[in-house]
């Protein structure tokens, strides 16, 4: 069995990201995530300024 969560990265999009890009701070988090098991499937960005939304899969402890 495997557990979904959509998530738009950055978390803290309006906020200043200290210097990095969005994409730099987004690709931080994602890295974050992975550590934790999760796999993103899927990277969507609506517009070409903002955050970006991915849909992440974790296989569930049984």
């Amino acid at each position: 069995m495997f557990e979904y969560w959509f998530i738009s990265l950055p978390t803290q999009a309006g906020k200043r990201l200290k210097g990095e890009s969005v994409e730099d701070h987004a690709n931080r988090e994602l890295n974050e995530l992975a550590d934790r098991g999760w796999k993103a499937l899927s990277a969507t960005r609506p517009n070409v300024i903002g955050p970006i939304g991915f849909l992440l899969r974790k296989a569930k402890n049984s």
